[in-house]
């Protein structure tokens, strides 16, 4: 009881705006915690000039996190991403300087990685050979952004993660292969749980089927934060 020190950082999707995830907010809300919902770089009102795919966008996700422990040295947070900001969360796991505070992670749709996305991806989309395009995007990237489309792997990092993490992944996502979320799953070495929704597309597992998914958000992060408690 006495103070409430739960906290969740809410992160968006590629080209997204934290708008879109007020519904979450809202939910979260409701069971009591502090909500931090910021644009990620270079969208919504944040500037920058250009999109990190998580890479530059992990880094930010630490001032966050440091931001909110600057308000609160006892918080207990949670990281909530979906697509890109799911991605996001879980490069902040593999880091070994993220704070303790960071509880849990629930990843809804993210990648292995930015550059496998960008290869399966790129055909589909603009209808170009992945090999020597998604290359020269790594090559603008890393010239304009400082970093390497390669760097920006979810999969590497949860390999490191002691973060417990909740994979929720829409069956029929067409954008990021539910395969992405078994494969993420099946490297994690924290404690983990894979919550797979039917008929969901890509970042629709909530609107299809709320009740599981707020039930299941739910019930792991209790459990997570009962473990602490202890």
């Amino acid at each position: 009881g006495g103070e409430n020190h739960n906290w969740v950082i809410l992160l968006h999707g590629y080209t997204g705006w934290k708008e879109e995830l007020y519904p979450f907010a809202y939910w979260y809300h409701e069971q009591g915690y502090h909500v931090l919902a910021p644009d990620l770089r270079c969208q919504g009102e944040s500037e920058g000039d250009f999109i990190g795919m998580g890479w530059t966008d992990h880094y930010d996700g630490m001032l966050w996190v440091q931001y909110i422990l600057a308000q609160d040295k006892d918080a207990k947070i949670v990281l909530h991403g979906q697509s890109m900001g799911a991605a996001t969360a879980l490069m902040m796991t593999g880091e070994e300087t993220l704070p303790q505070n960071v509880k849990a992670v629930i990843s809804d749709c993210a990648y292995t990685d930015a550059y496998s996305m960008f290869c399966e991806k790129i055909g589909e989309w603009f209808g170009l050979p992945s090999f020597p395009f998604v290359n020269s995007a790594c090559l603008a990237l890393r010239l304009r952004g400082g970093y390497n489309l390669r760097d920006a792997s979810a999969l590497d990092a949860v390999r490191k993660s002691k973060t417990p993490t909740l994979f929720i992944h829409g069956e029929e996502d067409a954008m990021i292969s539910v395969r992405m979320a078994r494969e993420l799953y099946d490297a994690t070495a924290a404690r983990k749980e894979l919550l797979i929704v039917k008929d969901a597309g890509h970042a629709q597992s909530h609107d299809k089927d709320p009740d599981t998914y707020y039930e299941k958000v739910g019930a792991f992060l209790e459990e997570t934060m009962q473990d602490m408690e202890n």
